[in-house]
C-alpha cells in the first residue's frame, strides 16, 4: 500500500495545546487556485457546501446532465466535516434496522439499506473515473459486543434483514458465553460459535467483557484528499460548466417559483439550490413561493461535535476498523455509546508506519452554542476518555497515557429521524437537500448525490426513508 499522505516529523509529540489538528487536512496537497465569489453571476445549479457531499453532487450532475454548476463553500473545500472525521466507509446507518422497519415498513427499510450498500459501486466509479491516488482500503471489519442487550438488538436487526433479503453482516458468539446463557432458537442460523479468544483476537482486545462480534465489509479512505481530487478533476474536465468558490459563506437564500437567489459575497441566480451542508449553519431561508420553511429546516438537523485522536507507530500491520460497544449505560443521540478504532499503514521511504485513530466522545451542540472548527478547544475529558478506552480495550497499547500526534474534532449533522435528508423540499422544489451525515456520512453522501442528479434529470422515485418530511 502506498500512502496518499506525507508523514511529518513531529518535534514535540505532546500536542495538547493544538486546537484542531486533523491528519487528513494537514497532509492534503492542493494544486488548485482558491477562488472567492467576487461578481454576481447566473448558473443552473448552486451547491452550498464543499465537502464530500457537495463535490460528489457536482460530479454526478456534471456527468449525468448538461447543467451548469456552481459550488460555494464557506471555508475551503474538504476542510469541514469531510476533513475532520474518521474516514471509515461503512454500509450501516446510525439507527437500528428494526426501528426503521417499525416506522416505514419492511419494504421501504429494505430499499433504503440496499441503496446504501449499492453506493459502494458509486464510490468505486468516482474513484476510477477521476483516477484517484487516494487509497481506498476494503476489508472485513468488526464490532465487539459486551452485553446481553447489545447482542439481542443486533440479532433482532439481523433477523429482520434476513427476512428482507439483505445479507450485510455475520455474527460470532463466544462458546463460553453460550454455556451459561441461552438464546432463542429463532437466532440459530444467524451466528457461529467460536472460542472467546478468537473474538478477542479479531477485535484486537484483551478485555474479557466482549462476548460476541459482528463482522462485515468496511473500508478506509482519506475523504479530504479524495474530495480535493474530485474537485481538481471536475475543474479540468468541465471548465465551462463548473465554478468552485471558497471562503464565500452563504448568508441568505431566497426562493421564488421559477428561480432561486443565493447571497454570499455577491449574488448568484440559479434554477435550483442544493444544500450539502451539515444543516445547521446560519443561513436564512426565505420562501416567496409558498410556506415558510426556515424554522422547519433548522429544527430538522442538529449538530454534534465528535472528538478523535491519533498516533503513529513504527511497525506495520494490516488495515483495521473496529467498533467497541463497551458496558457503559449512557445513551446518546447515536444510540449506545461506542468507540471506534482504525489502523492505516503509511510508508516513508523504506519505513512503514501505522496511524492509529480513535473516536467516540461526542457532545451535542446546544442552542446559542457556536462551533468554530478553528478555535473550538479540545476538551481534556475527551482525551482522558480515549486514553482510558485504549488502556482497557486495545491490546497493542501498553502505555498508561498516549501522547497523541493528532487531536481533532468535527461537526456532524444529525437529522430528527437519524436518516439522511435527500430530495426536494415539499414547500418549494427549487430547494433540494442532501444533508445529515448522522455519524456515517461517506456512502450516504454519495448515495444522495447520485439521487439528486437523477431527480434533476427528471427521474421519478418511489417514497423513500430518506425523503424530506
Amino acid at each position: 500500500e502506498i500512502s496518499e499522505i506525507r508523514i511529518y516529523k513531529i518535534k514535540n509529540p505532546i500536542l495538547y495545546k493544538m486546537v484542531n489538528k486533523s491528519p487528513w487536512t494537514l497532509q492534503l496537497i492542493r494544486n488548485r487556485e482558491l477562488k472567492r465569489l467576487k461578481h454576481n453571476e447566473e448558473t443552473d445549479i448552486v451547491i452550498v457546501g464543499g465537502g464530500i457531499a457537495g463535490l460528489t453532487n457536482a460530479f454526478f450532475i456534471l456527468e449525468n446532465t448538461d447543467l451548469r454548476v456552481t459550488v460555494i463553500e464557506a471555508g475551503k473545500v474538504a476542510h469541514g466535516a469531510t476533513g475532520h472525521n474518521a474516514g471509515q466507509v461503512v454500509m450501516y446507518l446510525e439507527r437500528s434496522f428494526e426501528s426503521i422497519v417499525k416506522e416505514f415498513g419492511i419494504e421501504m427499510a429494505k430499499d433504503g439499506q440496499k441503496d446504501i450498500i449499492s453506493s459502494w459501486k458509486l464510490l468505486k466509479h468516482i474513484h476510477k473515473k477521476i483516477k484517484a491516488h487516494t487509497h481506498l482500503s476494503e476489508f472485513t471489519g468488526y464490532a465487539g459486543l459486551s452485553t446481553k442487550n447489545q447482542l439481542k438488538e443486533h440479532l433482532d436487526n439481523m433477523l429482520l434483514m434476513k427476512k428482507a433479503g439483505i445479507k450485510m453482516e455475520g455474527m460470532l458468539i463466544a462458546k463460553e458465553y453460550l454455556q451459561n446463557h441461552k438464546l432463542d432458537d429463532k437466532y440459530y442460523s444467524l451466528y457461529k460459535i467460536v472460542p472467546k479468544n478468537k473474538i478477542l483476537n479479531l477485535i484486537e482486545s484483551d478485555n474479557e467483557n466482549y462476548i460476541a462480534s459482528i463482522y462485515g465489509k468496511k473500508g478506509l479512505i482519506n475523504s479530504a484528499i479524495f474530495t480535493e481530487e474530485i474537485s481538481q478533476y471536475l475543474v479540468k474536465k468541465y471548465p465551462n460548466r463548473l465554478n468552485i468558490y471558497e471562503e464565500s459563506p452563504v448568508k441568505k437564500i431566497v426562493l421564488h417559483s421559477d428561480i432561486s437567489e443565493t447571497f454570499s459575497r455577491k449574488r448568484i441566480i440559479s434554477k435550483k439550490i442544493i444544500l450539502c451542508t451539515n444543516g445547521f449553519h446560519n443561513i436564512k431561508i426565505i420562501n416567496k413561493a409558498g410556506k415558510n420553511i426556515n424554522s422547519k429546516f433548522h429544527k430538522n438537523v442538529k449538530g454534534e461535535i465528535g472528538y478523535m485522536a491519533g498516533y503513529l507507530e513504527e511497525f506495520k500491520k494490516d488495515p483495521l476498523a473496529v467498533s467497541y460497544f463497551t458496558r457503559k449505560e449512557k445513551i446518546t443521540n447515536t444510540g449506545e455509546v461506542y468507540f471506534y478504532l482504525t489502523r492505516r499503514t503509511y510508508h516513508k521511504k523504506d519505513k512503514a508506519y501505522n496511524l492509529i485513530c480513535i473516536g467516540g466522545p461526542q457532545i451535542a451542540l446546544k442552542k446559542k452554542m457556536k462551533y468554530n472548527e478553528k478555535t473550538h478547544k479540545y476538551p481534556e475529558k475527551s482525551k482522558e476518555d480515549i486514553n482510558k478506552f485504549l488502556r482497557e480495550n486495545y491490546k497493542h497499547n501498553s502505555q498508561d497515557r498516549v501522547d497523541f500526534h493528532y487531536l481533532w474534532h468535527g461537526l456532524m449533522g444529525y437529522t430528527k429521524g437519524m436518516l439522511r435528508m435527500v430530495g426536494q423540499d415539499p414547500y418549494n422544489p427549487n430547494l433540494i437537500y442532501n444533508l445529515g451525515c448522522n455519524g456515517a456520512g461517506i456512502l450516504t453522501s454519495i448515495y444522495g448525490s447520485n439521487k439528486v442528479s437523477l431527480i434533476l434529470k427528471g427521474k421519478k422515485f418511489k417514497p423513500s426513508i430518506f425523503d424530506i418530511r
